[in-house]
């Protein structure tokens, strides 16, 4: 997981070579991901991933509360499921990225 990282960086400064062993994600037959991957739990599963999900749907809420503070939108705020699934998703693979090359 992302804890992992800094000890190695550490023992890499006073020279020492350090492997990490990561088990990484699969997936079922049903393409549904197992196992959490480069970045362990918190990047790719848990903390990440909700507080994208989250934030989303905070602006989701402003928007349509807003017309409490005199703020006019043509149409009411909409959510579009697949485009926020494949940010998350790009986002989340991207940190697996930096943690695989690092």
């Amino acid at each position: 997981g992302a804890g992992g990282t800094a000890p190695p960086r550490r023992a890499a400064m006073y020279g020492k070579r350090v492997a990490i062993i990561e088990r990484g994600a699969e997936w079922d037959d049903a393409g549904v991901r197992q196992g959490a991957g480069y970045g362990g739990t918190c990047v790719n599963v848990g903390c990440v991933p909700k507080k994208l999900m989250f934030t989303a749907a905070a602006y989701l809420e402003g928007a349509e509360e807003a017309a409490g503070y005199g703020v006019e939108h043509a149409a009411p705020p909409s959510l579009n499921w697949p485009e926020l699934v494949q940010r998350r998703n790009a986002y989340v693979e991207r940190l697996n990225g930096i943690y695989e090359r690092n």
